[in-house]
């Protein structure tokens, strides 16, 4: 029986005696012991509940990782963290738009129409992405207070991205009203993705915190290579020439000769964060000439597979800095000499550009067309500067940007196609800097993009 149910059992057999009277009863004291007992256990459960409403995070083994200050340093030379920001936002359902959970403007009243609503979702989840690639150091969430008036609160279970890393997982069962979540990853978006089911996601704000990552795109189109031995006439460019042929019988692939760890390295010529590697094994046999090897970048140990599993196609995930990546085959079950054999290595990352190299260079204020634009790709809205409409367009392969209105950023590949204005008519003031004025409406204070020569690589790794 349980506890509850001993009390009232006890209580029905004493329905005859008076109130007096069962308190003074031998059987009358075991009721009071029993709800005594009953109260004490309900007590020793709540202990534990609370216990479990602590918070549980799961993070990436950061032990052979760069640190926080190394990675903040590593950026543009201080350890400072900065304020990031967020744009285009979208959310599992629409109640109240996601666009008030990126406003810069925090509103936790518990009825308030600021803030971001999901209806009451399965799994609800929120993404934003952030303006540029950033290393993210911290994250804040802010909900409205007394969340269960509006439902469920799909905050007591979720688990909080940066890019493709799980970077914090949260299991409570209490409602929070804010608190900031620690991550060091690098990503270009937030995701929050909540467990609950029939559980409404509430975001007044978050807050991100870390560095613009001040890189472009690894390629191979940067790489050099080298390796311990060549077999034949399978050379160490056959691992990055971008034939994904795995059938080395057709010279489509790097192989050594057989040899005691034998390596093959790839040689960035920029350093760079590499992020993750795809590694593609031969396919016409042999597949377990590869099944035990180790990934470095710069002589640190980024990964090491030792599996009876034999892999064909298989990606690798690292968070190194370095110019030199390089892949050997590890001493595992036997000491015996051993090929190794690389069809494709395909490097996922971002290059480091050096600041102050460059900057973006100022050519003039120039009217524009509403139907026909010189600057076709409308690319940020919001606390816009030259320099941060310099990165956007960077990355998006283009040699000129406009401000316009004071918060516009357009990005092109030509300009001047309706004269040229004076410098009186670009009057407007950049809403994210005091310094530099940012056009006028329909009027675009033109400038060329910065640090082009390394945008010219393929965006795709």
């Amino acid at each position: 029986l349980s506890c509850t149910s001993t009390y009232y059992l006890l209580r029905r057999l004493l329905l005859i005696k008076t109130q007096s009277k069962l308190a003074e009863s031998p059987t009358g004291v075991a009721v009071k012991m029993v709800r005594k007992f009953c109260g004490s256990l309900a007590l020793l459960l709540q202990l534990l509940l609370l216990v479990g409403q602590s918070q549980q995070f799961l993070k990436e083994d950061n032990m052979k990782q760069l640190s926080r200050s190394t990675m903040l340093k590593m950026i543009d030379g201080s350890d400072k963290e900065d304020r990031l920001y967020l744009e285009r936002c979208t959310q599992s359902s629409q109640l109240e738009s996601c666009q008030f959970a990126v406003d810069d403007d925090i509103n936790q009243a518990p009825w308030s129409n600021e803030c971001a609503f999901t209806t009451a979702d399965m799994r609800p989840w929120f993404e934003a992405r952030l303006e540029n690639p950033s290393f993210v150091t911290r994250i804040q969430l802010f909900t409205v207070r007394n969340i269960e008036e509006r439902g469920r609160d799909a905050l007591r279970d979720f688990d909080l991205l940066v890019g493709d890393f799980t970077c914090a997982r949260y299991r409570s069962y209490a409602s929070f009203s804010n608190r900031t979540f620690s991550c060091d990853n690098i990503g270009e978006h937030i995701r929050v993705q909540s467990h609950l089911d029939h559980a409404v996601l509430v975001l007044c704000e978050v807050v991100v915190y870390g560095k613009v990552l001040h890189l472009s795109r690894a390629d191979n189109g940067n790489t050099r290579c080298a390796m311990s031995s060549v077999e034949k006439n399978n050379i160490c460019e056959r691992a990055i020439d971008n034939n994904l042929d795995q059938d080395l019988k057709k010279g489509a692939c790097a192989y050594t000769e057989k040899e005691k760890r034998p390596w093959w390295e790839g040689r960035l010529e920029v350093p760079a964060i590499v992020r993750k590697l795809r590694v593609y094994n031969r396919a016409d046999c042999c597949q377990s000439q590869l099944n035990t090897f180790e990934i470095t970048v710069d002589g640190q140990l980024c990964f090491r597979y030792d599996a009876d599993k034999m892999i064909n196609v298989q990606d690798f995930e690292c968070r190194r800095f370095g110019s030199r990546v390089r892949i050997t085959i590890a001493m595992g079950k036997t000491d015996d000499n051993s090929h190794l054999p690389l069809c494709e290595v395909q490097l996922y990352g971002f290059l480091v550009v050096y600041l102050g190299a460059k900057k973006p260079s100022y050519i003039g204020c120039f009217p524009e067309r509403r139907l026909k634009r010189d600057l076709e790709t409308l690319a940020g809205l919001n606390r816009m500067s030259p320099d941060k409409c310099d990165r956007i367009c960077s990355r998006m392969n283009k040699p000129f940007f406009g401000l316009q209105q004071g918060f516009q950023c357009w990005c092109g590949d030509h300009y001047g196609s309706y004269g040229r204005e004076r410098e009186k008519f670009c009057w407007m003031q950049c809403d994210g800097s005091t310094e530099y004025k940012c056009g006028a409406k329909m009027i675009s204070s033109i400038f060329k993009v910065s640090n082009q020569e390394y945008e010219k690589n393929k965006p795709t790794r």
